[in-house]
């Protein structure tokens, strides 16, 4: 297969792109309007609903790994509500696998660490 010129330049710009966003803080990364685009394809994804809880708006998108930014799988990403995204990074379960977290969920969401009031809070 011979790739067209647009194409090959089009490839080119994005992998620089990948390169530039994997230099920034991760506070700036969130801020790109490739953010935005793979935030808002997640939630799409789980019909606005938060994966974890299934009963609140999700509003935000987690990261299951850090690997990729820039060019996240839709394996790397989980949408998820502000209170389970405070408690998964707050539980240490903020690098399980989506589809460990996902499986897991039902004993997750009803352990006794699950139920406490969240202390720290998520700083960006």
């Amino acid at each position: 297969m011979t790739l067209d010129i647009p194409t090959v330049l089009g490839l080119q710009l994005r992998q620089a792109e990948i390169v530039r966003q994997n230099a920034l803080p991760y506070c700036e990364y969130l801020k790109t309007p490739w953010w935005d685009l793979v935030r808002t394809r997640t939630i799409k994804r789980a019909n606005g609903v938060c994966e974890f809880c299934q009963e609140r708006a999700a509003r935000e998108a987690h990261h299951t790994t850090y690997e990729r930014i820039g060019q996240e799988k839709p394996d790397d990403m989980v949408a998820l509500c502000r209170h389970c995204h405070q408690h998964i990074h707050g539980n240490g379960l903020d690098k399980m696998p989506r589809r460990d977290l996902l499986s897991q969920r039902r004993a997750l969401l009803y352990s006794p660490e699950f139920q406490r009031p969240v202390r720290e809070r998520l700083e960006y």
